[in-house]
């Protein structure tokens, strides 16, 4: 996406993550960062980037309890070419399975410069997973389904789970 602004080209490109990941559990609170990366402002000059999740299967935006969800980041250009994150903070319980999409704006004094908006870039994209789980009890003395009840049974539940994040801690009970 670009715009030009006294024949200066200006880019921008983004990378959402929640942290360092490109897939997260639908937990009640998400900090999502998009890393926008930017060509051809000036510095010392302020601008402002502003953000809002989409929802990716029906290209409209993503709502959280009937509300959208936006951050915005204001900040100074050190150098022409440079990068600055912008942070969302929302809840995706429920969101089980969604990919959301982050669609970013640049501004300098309230005119709009560049947009990055691809609905299909998976740079701008993160998804919710879907953990789900299975379990198996048996017998720990034997193995079968047969429980025989003396003062100390054990049985032993086989917990089978899918769509979780790699790396994270999970508490099974």
């Amino acid at each position: 996406a670009s715009a030009c602004f006294h024949n200066v080209p200006i880019e921008i490109g983004t990378k959402a993550t929640v942290e360092g990941e490109k897939e997260v559990d639908p937990l009640d609170k998400v900090t999502l960062t998009d890393t926008v990366s930017y060509t051809g402002l000036v510095p010392g000059k302020e601008y402002k980037v502003t953000g809002v999740l989409m929802d990716k299967e029906t290209g409209e935006k993503l709502l959280v309890n009937g509300k959208e969800i936006t951050a915005e980041t204001t900040f100074i250009a050190e150098t022409k070419n440079g990068s600055v994150d912008v942070t969302f903070i929302f809840d995706a319980t429920g969101l089980h399975g969604k990919e959301i999409v982050v669609f970013e704006d640049l501004y300098r004094e309230n005119m709009l410069l560049a947009t990055h908006a691809d609905i299909n870039d998976e740079n701008q994209t993160t998804t919710v997973t879907h953990p789900t789980i299975g379990t198996t009890a048996v017998d720990g003395a034997d193995g079968d389904k047969n429980v025989v009840c003396d003062s100390e049974s054990t049985i032993v539940d086989t917990v089978e789970y899918k769509n979780v994040v790699p790396g994270k801690e999970y508490t099974v009970t």
